[in-house]
């Protein structure tokens, strides 16, 4: 029998009360993670806000029995989005978003071993877990998914644009990041099956993320 079975598992689409609660316990290990490894603000002002969001719109799913989307819908938009992202990765590496972001909130630069090893441990994830929840019905790894969606997509192009506008120039990453203006709210769409759903939520996380942009900025 072979490891990976869709034809069992896609159908299987409706969170659980087990899925939320292995999901709760993974956000909260990624924020302390975070937390824990975040070089000055930087990563309190971005991620945190993002696992948070992210975990609750899993619980939104729970509560309002919104199913999984339909996988011939679903993966084709994550993966460009997420194909996108290391055109953006190579964007921020080669305009030193390293550097700037990290000392913009009171940090000291990352590593480019680190930063590098970090992001491609990331795509690691955030390829597998959408193949691990829809072939082998790990629910709970929507986590990370959602994750990528609300932080990695609309919270880059919020973040971004945001920073260049705040400080007036251009901040690494800028350019790519515009591209998630347009993926994210229809990546979005398809996972609550409302597009008004989905702006209201993408107007909410831009709320909170300028919040603490600009209020934890060294």
């Amino acid at each position: 029998m072979s490891f990976f079975n869709l034809e069992r598992y896609h159908k299987e689409r409706q969170l659980t009360r087990s899925d939320v609660v292995i999901g709760s316990i993974l956000s909260a290990i990624l924020l302390t993670l975070f937390a824990l490894g975040s070089s000055g603000m930087s990563l309190i002002a971005t991620f945190i806000p993002g696992i948070l969001f992210a975990w609750l719109l899993f619980v939104f799913m729970y509560f309002k029995e919104i199913e999984l989307p339909d996988y011939t819908i679903f993966l084709p938009q994550y993966f460009l989005a997420l194909g996108w992202q290391f055109i953006h990765f190579a964007e921020e590496f080669i305009t030193n978003f390293r550097e700037l972001f990290p000392v913009t909130y009171g940090g000291q630069p990352y590593a480019a071993n680190s930063f590098v090893a970090f992001n491609m441990l990331s795509y690691f994830v955030f390829i597998g877990a959408p193949i691990l929840v829809y072939f082998r019905g790990l629910k709970f790894l929507f986590i990370p998914v959602l994750f990528f969606i609300v932080y990695g997509v609309m919270g880059n192009a919020i973040a971004h644009s945001w920073w260049s506008a705040y400080l007036g120039a251009y901040f690494p990453g800028l350019y790519t990041s515009l591209a998630y203006w347009l993926l994210g709210p229809m990546v979005l769409a398809t996972i609550v099956r409302s597009k008004k759903i989905a702006l209201i939520y993408i107007l909410l996380l831009t709320a909170i993320l300028i919040v603490t942009l600009t209020l934890l900025m060294a």
